[in-house]
């Protein structure tokens, strides 16, 4: 009765375990997201703790770890060196940026990089973007734009934040200032998969304005990669 899709993401762990995460979006907003995974190519399907799953999974199932009034949208899932998922959320309407979610192997724990890095920063300069990556190192990367919202994108800089420790702390680094016209949108990072490690992170991105309909008459974006470590 409505428009309904589902924003999904897969990654591949060490030994080929696939980790699925994804949300229910229904009449413009997303307002569960969940987590799946798989060790024998999709054959059958468990939680992130090995408990088993019956196909199909509806909106009232285990297999939700977010469940919430406030409307986002699942970004993408990674894993560790361990074979842990790692899932960022981040809702466009709101300017706390990405929330990552991730399994420690007994429970889902969930923070904020933005919050812990720039406690300082007013809500309204933390714009939704972004996307996360663990190196081989179990370094986790956030890669977010931070500036005044413009139709399109952020009219502001694109910031990666990393961390060493799990999560506890992040340092940040900005990747590109604001340019004078046009807004910054579409950040996507390198990510690791069972056969291929990321050692030194690749982050691409697009600097330009929304096109005029779905087909990208007129459209022009000026696309920019970096390749970056944090010390």
């Amino acid at each position: 009765k409505g428009y309904t899709h589902y924003h999904a993401s897969i990654a591949i762990a060490a030994g080929r375990t696939l980790h699925v995460a994804y949300d229910l979006y229904y009449n413009g907003a997303a307002k569960h997201a969940g987590h799946m995974t798989s060790c024998d190519g999709g054959a059958a399907w468990t939680l992130a703790d090995g408990k088993p799953l019956d196909l199909p999974v509806s909106a009232d199932a285990d297999a939700f770890f977010a469940q919430t009034d406030e409307a986002f949208k699942t970004i993408n899932v990674v894993c560790d060196s361990q074979g842990r998922p790692w899932v960022a959320l981040a809702d466009p309407r709101s300017a706390a940026g990405p929330t990552v979610y991730h399994h420690d192997g007994v429970d889902w724990r969930s923070f904020c990089p933005a919050r812990l890095t720039m406690p300082e920063m007013p809500l309204e300069e933390l714009a939704f973007d972004g996307s996360l990556t663990i190196d081989s190192d179990d370094r986790i990367y956030v890669a977010l734009t931070r500036g005044p919202r413009a139709t399109g994108g952020i009219r502001g800089d694109v910031v990666i934040l990393c961390s060493a420790d799990g999560g506890k702390r992040f340092k940040s680094l900005k990747v590109l200032g604001p340019d004078p016209q046009l807004p910054h949108t579409g950040l996507n990072f390198e990510r690791p998969t069972g056969h291929h490690p990321v050692q030194t992170p690749w982050l691409l991105f697009s600097t330009g304005e929304k096109g005029p309909d779905c087909f990208g008459r007129g459209l022009f974006h000026k696309v920019s990669g970096d390749q970056f470590r944090m010390p």
